[in-house]
């Protein structure tokens, strides 16, 4: 693991120790974020059933919101870098679903499997890597489908909070513009077939800003010029060419 690698994933080991889990998860935006995003995955993709590898699961949070619409026939196989996330996930998680989730530490950029995946999730990832091409080059060896969510780099306030946020700073967090991640999976051979952008809501924000928002949603998600830079988020289905 490289040294910047290693700094940001012990950001995100210290989340855990300080508050229990990540903080991206508190509060009334934190479950509004994962309702949007649990609701999208199930808008663009067929989860259900399906074998899936949750890449960058972290504590688990968004592993279990899409076990709940993959269901019992199917299974995911949730992994980060943080040992103290995948630790917490399985202290909280792990004998809840009947042995069709499991967690395990991994590291995107050395990926070793015997078997392909009928999907892989990739949510809120790519933004805190060193190399975010290497890494969709990488986990495209095995899966044919990906569903990746990630912050839109169309969005002027999420480019001022990466410079003025010191979570952002901390977390090395970088938007990308959405042709840019198209590029990646090209170059990896696979093409976009469905790109939505999403929610105004910020993962991280006092409670009365995120139910005000959250009403305003279906005003900016349905504006076609407008919602490419007032979506705080980007999700798309990527399959091989």
């Amino acid at each position: 693991m490289d040294k910047n690698t290693k700094k940001n994933v012990g950001q995100f080991n210290e989340d855990v120790i300080n508050k229990g889990g990540y903080v991206y998860n508190e509060g009334f935006s934190g479950y509004i974020t994962r309702k949007k995003i649990a609701d999208t995955w199930k808008e663009l993709y067929n989860f259900e059933g399906k074998n899936v590898l949750d890449i960058g699961c972290g504590d688990g949070n968004y592993s279990m919101e899409l076990y709940k619409i993959i269901g019992d026939n199917g299974s995911i196989l949730g992994i980060d870098p943080s040992v103290e996330a995948i630790n917490r996930a399985n202290t909280l998680y792990i004998n809840t679903v009947r042995g069709g989730v499991k967690f395990s530490v991994g590291n995107i950029y050395e990926l070793s499997f015997d078997k392909k995946f009928d999907c892989i999730t990739i949510t809120g990832v790519l933004h805190h890597l060193p190399d975010p091409a290497k890494a969709i080059f990488e986990i495209s060896r095995f899966s044919d489908t990906i569903v990746c969510m990630e912050p839109n780099g169309y969005n002027p306030a999420l480019k001022i909070l990466e410079k003025v946020s010191k979570y952002h700073r901390d977390h090395e967090e970088q938007s990308f513009f959405p042709s840019k991640i198209n590029k990646w999976f090209n170059d990896a051979g696979f093409v976009i077939k469905k790109l939505k952008y999403i929610d105004v809501v910020p993962m991280i924000c006092p409670d009365f800003i995120a139910k005000t928002l959250n009403f305003m949603n279906p005003f900016f998600e349905n504006i076609p010029i407008i919602k490419k830079i007032a979506c705080g988020r980007i999700m798309l289905i990527a399959e091989r060419k």
